[in-house]
């Protein structure tokens, strides 16, 4: 089932089908609308210029045996051969956009959720999910393989003394892996990407990236003695906390 250019102005509920929705462009969720998806429904996506513009609410709540896929439409791991190429191609960082919450965002919850090989094209920062000063609930899900950045999550508030009365994303028991971009040879890359805002993180994992979580600016609410980060083969290559200029490897 297919998608372009598309936009949501009403409250939609989209069955889980038993072919994946393929995007082919910027799929964009109006303001005060809300976006539901059941367990088990699969979004691949065609080029690096396709992805979800999420101005109103998304509703993601998978299982953990039937998760909610958001992926590359040559990822063969999920509903199989979607372009019919057999072995021909495999899906890659960067391979779509990713999803963007903007500041109009508010109450979406994810749960159980896997997005894999975004980071591409030309709308906004590299990275497979950006949150922007939204409400946003993610739990219980899979952050891998995205070019540069897994989660890019920015916000103009920097004042800590009055974080209370913003819009709050709340990270729990995420995985965030091998997100991260190969430049002239060099590699770079960050799990976790904060700019600001109001953000807590715990329980989560971070490994295979050069940075676990990078704090650029900020006082977010990192519960370290929760978290924990990849040790020898996967381990952060540079660090695994960055904050207040300096690394932190807890």
């Amino acid at each position: 089932q297919g998608a372009g250019g598309y936009a949501v102005a009403k409250d939609t509920i989209w069955p889980t089908a038993n072919l994946p929705y393929i995007i082919n462009g910027i799929f964009d969720i109006a303001p005060k609308f809300v976006f539901t998806l059941n367990p088990g429904t699969i979004f691949k996506f065609s080029n690096n210029n396709s992805g979800i513009k999420m101005e109103g609410t998304l509703r993601a709540s998978g299982t953990e045996d039937n998760k909610i896929v958001f992926t590359s439409l040559l990822d063969d791991e999920y509903a199989g051969d979607t372009n019919n190429d057999e072995s021909g191609s495999s899906p890659s960082a960067g391979d779509w956009n990713k999803i963007y919450f903007t500041s109009t965002s508010a109450g979406s919850e994810l749960d159980n959720i896997i997005i894999k090989y975004g980071g591409g094209g030309s709308f906004g920062p590299m990275a497979g999910l950006e949150i922007e000063e939204s409400e946003v609930d993610l739990e219980n899900s899979i952050i891998e393989n995205n070019r540069y950045r897994g989660l890019y999550f920015t916000s103009s508030i920097l004042n800590t003394d009055s974080l209370s009365k913003y819009p709050l994303t709340a990270i729990n028991n995420v995985q965030f892996s091998n997100n991260k971009r190969l430049l002239s040879g060099n590699e770079q890359g960050f799990n976790l990407w904060v700019d600001g805002g109001n953000i807590s993180v715990k329980n989560s994992s971070f490994k295979n990236s050069v940075y676990g979580i990078y704090v650029h600016s900020g006082e977010p609410s990192l519960d370290e003695g929760s978290l924990t980060f990849g040790t020898g083969g996967e381990a952060n290559s540079k660090c695994n906390i960055y904050k207040n200029k300096k690394c932190i490897n807890p």
